[in-house]
């Protein structure tokens, strides 16, 4: 019968096989647990939802089942309803975007940049896209962090285009209701060159009072010539005057295709939805401001949110809305500790009897008489 011992060469062969194997199996055992703080972000938005579709309701506004068809009360009108209208809007990406879900999507872009609570991030936004907005509003939210945010207040069709009921608007409320800690620090007009273009002087004098009614300074962003340059520094001016001397910005956030963070519409063509990690080496015609923080931090980029939703699978121009946790984007894997404790129990539970073994041989060899002793 075979007597393991640590002095024969065979026991030793056989507890190196066996670390090896327990070591692979361990390696190799993962459990799949739900992301709680990616829980808490989509918790927050749909709170946020509800919120703002109790206010649009006490506005009056009548729901459009054909363009809203899980009567959020967060689709604008089309472009022939509203005097605030910049472009063309593309309603799957504000219907896609009306989802619990995204926030969680937004959680772990921010984490796939090592943003840690108490960072400072840059954001900047437009009107267009208020499921968008409310996403990263609640990942920021969530992780702690703190935004200087800077809003083009203008949008596109089907986005907070309402007249009364602009992006500034609704993140007041919702400021208000103490769901978030931050709004807009700074507003510009939005709209071509961001200074109103291709809307009425009605609209841009009701985009003005948008931003007067949620305390924030008119005249800031407005240029007596429009120059791309100046456009820029007075926004790294805004960004930088909210930033403590000893801080810096760790990251750049941009939601929509507003014209002073991406710059020329065309360079929509070589952005990344999500994290973009080479911005700074690519050649862009009349660059934004997106461009000139990607040459300090990283960027995230969220426009098309259809292709993003795609990418994390979730739901495109889902009916109902989801419910909160729905998704791959919330499974989280973690090492399966239960397998590595068995693991490490079989190892020493096999080096212990090797051990004993040992131990009862030697006994047994001292106990043992030389009959010539006795002589």
């Amino acid at each position: 019968m075979f007597r393991p011992s640590l002095r024969k060469l065979s026991t030793l062969i056989f507890l190196g096989v066996l670390a090896v194997i327990l070591f692979y199996v361990t390696q190799g055992s993962f459990r799949t647990v739900k992301d709680e703080q990616k829980v808490k972000a989509a918790k927050l938005m749909e709170e946020c939802m509800d919120i703002l579709k109790s206010e649009a309701m006490e506005k009056g506004y009548e729901i459009d089942p054909a363009n809203d068809p899980n009567a959020t009360g967060l689709i604008g009108v089309n472009r022939r309803e509203s005097k605030i209208t910049t472009s063309y809007g593309v309603l799957s990406r504000r219907l896609t975007a009306l989802n619990p879900n995204l926030s969680a999507v937004a959680v772990d872009l921010l984490r796939l940049i090592d943003i840690a609570e108490g960072d400072y991030v840059a954001v900047g936004l437009t009107g267009a896209n208020p499921g968008a907005n409310l996403a990263v509003y609640s990942a920021i939210q969530t992780l702690g962090l703190k935004p200087v945010v800077v809003t083009s207040v203008g949008s596109a069709e089907f986005g907070a285009n309402r007249e009364d009921f602009t992006w500034l608007d609704m993140e007041s409320i919702l400021f208000n209701k103490n769901k978030i800690n931050f709004k807009s620090d700074f507003a510009s007009l939005g709209g071509n060159k961001d200074r109103g273009g291709g809307l009425g002087k009605n609209g841009r004098e009701l985009l003005e009072e948008a931003i007067v009614r949620n305390s924030l300074e008119p005249d800031f962003f407005k240029m007596k010539k429009f120059d791309t340059a100046e456009m820029i520094a007075k926004r790294f001016d805004a960004y930088n005057s909210k930033l403590p001397a000893d801080k810096k910005f760790k990251a750049f956030i941009n939601i929509g295709s507003g014209y002073a963070n991406i710059g020329d519409l065309q360079n929509n063509k070589s952005l990344t939805e999500g994290v973009n990690e080479k911005i700074a080496e690519l050649d862009f015609a009349n660059p934004g401001v997106m461009m000139r923080f990607a040459e300090w931090v990283p960027v995230i980029h969220i426009d098309n949110v259809v292709k993003l939703a795609e990418k994390y699978s979730l739901p495109i121009d889902p009916e109902p809305v989801p419910e909160v946790g729905e998704g791959k984007v919330f499974e989280s894997r973690q090492r399966n500790v239960i397998v590595a404790v068995i693991s490490l129990l079989v190892i020493l539970i096999a080096i212990s009897i090797a051990i004993y073994f040992d131990r009862k041989d030697r006994h047994f060899t001292e106990n043992i008489v030389d009959p010539d002793n006795d002589l």
